[in-house]
């Protein structure tokens, strides 16, 4: 009886121990997707740099900082728009963000232009420059200066 005692009581501790296990696991399981999907959208930024090797590299890779938001609240003055789609602050989202003679390039900032369509015969190439602050722009360009 000694013994059958004693192996109900290890069954017993099995169990237990089985149970303290599998709610250690559940609770992990929940805060684990709780904190996934409460972060704030900083993955979803365009221009993602995705998987390169060295003979591999894109032509022109620009790595700036950027501001997270949701709201144009969250913006600073040179950025004053807060993009949802990334959300992320940008100079532009649409071409009446710009001053006169700009459009608004993809990445969220005034161009001269976006296309060659959109240069001149004189400089007909749509070209990105880093201008004064060091922001890459398309500017149209002599063909001999690209």
């Amino acid at each position: 009886m000694a013994k059958k005692s004693k192996r109900n009581s290890q069954r017993r501790n099995l169990i237990n121990l089985t149970n303290i296990i599998l709610f250690i696991l559940l609770v992990l399981a929940v805060v684990w997707i709780f904190s996934s999907s409460s972060m704030k959208k900083s993955s979803n930024l365009k221009g993602e740099l995705g998987t390169y090797g060295p003979d591999t590299l894109p032509e022109l890779v620009v790595i700036s900082e950027v501001t997270i938001c949701d709201t144009d609240d969250d913006c600073p003055e040179e950025q004053p728009f807060c993009d949802d789609s990334e959300g992320i602050c940008v100079e532009c989202i649409w071409n009446g963000n710009c001053p006169a003679g700009k459009l608004c390039g993809e990445e969220g900032t005034c161009e001269e232009c976006i296309t060659d369509e959109d240069c001149n015969k004189n400089f007909p190439d749509c070209t990105p420059l880093k201008d004064e602050d060091g922001t890459i722009r398309r500017q149209c360009t002599k063909r001999d200066m690209a």
